[in-house]
């Protein structure tokens, strides 16, 4: 992303573009569904049906890109994303193709979600931080106990609405030294910020929700590690 998450703390894990639509039926058509993996071949460069799910899949294992395409519903993700830009234009044109082939007038639903991490030393730690800074637990009973804290709060910001989740997860982190190698059990605090809009969305619209969306979540990142910096 164009910007430093080093400098704030933060790692970008995923991020994830998800539209939901009016069910289509020219999806059981597997002239349209091969026209649309024709079509991003370049970017995906694999592709196949998935039959338990009825959806057609994409990937590009090289650059962690996968796309989910359904009947009412559309995904693409990105593991740990070198560029927002990149997923933007990924995003867009796998939305775009759906929307061609697929003949979608409108969205129900669209929406982006950013998984930021933050690395700790040990579970006691990052369940402290959240603790010691979301949570006030000073009157609860057993509050020393309590060690998988979770935080979740939804935002209204301008049209959109962002649901914001905080919790730890424990990570196997590889020490490389001169003359060894272990792993080593570690945790991060993850940040799972999730910008969306609702009802009657125009397709043509898409570029500006992705670039309002990465607004919204950095701004709300950066108040998150104001408070946490007090």
């Amino acid at each position: 992303m164009e910007i430093d998450l080093k400098e704030l703390n933060f790692e970008l894990e995923k991020i994830l573009t998800e539209v939901r639509y009016d069910r289509s039926l020219l999806f059981e058509e597997v002239v349209q569904l091969n026209r649309i993996a024709k079509g991003l071949k370049t970017e995906f460069g694999q592709y196949s049906r998935n039959d338990k799910q009825n959806s057609l899949i994409l990937k590009n294992p090289n650059s962690g890109s996968f796309a989910n395409i359904g009947g009412d519903r559309t995904a693409v993700d990105v593991e740990f994303p070198k560029s927002y830009e990149d997923f933007k234009s990924l995003s867009v044109k796998t939305v775009e193709s759906v929307v061609k082939h697929l003949e979608v007038d409108e969205f129900n639903r669209v929406g982006v979600r950013f998984l930021f991490a933050q690395r700790c030393n040990s579970l006691d730690e990052a369940s402290s931080v959240i603790k010691g800074n979301f949570l006030d637990l000073n009157n609860m009973f057993m509050s020393e106990k309590i060690t998988a804290p979770k935080v979740y709060f939804v935002v209204n910001n301008k049209g959109n609405k962002i649901n914001v989740s905080l919790r730890v997860e424990p990570v196997t982190a590889i020490r490389v030294g001169p003359s060894y190698q272990e792993e080593v059990q570690e945790a991060v605090i993850l940040f799972d910020i999730d910008v969306y809009q609702q009802n009657n969305l125009q397709p043509n619209n898409i570029n500006d929700f992705l670039d309002n969306s990465k607004e919204d979540a950095l701004d709300l990142l950066k108040s998150l590690r104001d408070k946490m910096s007090r």
